[in-house]
């Protein structure tokens, strides 16, 4: 997983994280981000989320999936 949000961010490519669980509303939902960095001790991504056009951090461990998108 870690691999594939390194592989996006040196490419400039969007992800979907699949499944992710947010504490802030409790749901499960697909989320398109552009991530940005991942934290020193990789346990959270920061990323512009695309629908809500904020940046937000991501936790890891609540991540089902990561899929790398051709989009840019």
């Amino acid at each position: 997983m870690v691999t594939t949000i390194n592989t996006a961010i040196i490419e400039n490519k969007r992800v979907i994280l699949k499944n992710y669980h947010s504490i802030n509303s409790q749901k499960i939902s697909d989320r398109v981000i552009e991530p940005i960095c991942l934290t020193d001790n990789y346990d959270s991504i920061c990323g512009f989320e695309v629908e809500t056009k904020t940046n937000k951090y991501y936790n890891v461990e609540r991540i089902t999936e990561v899929i790398l998108l051709n989009e840019k």
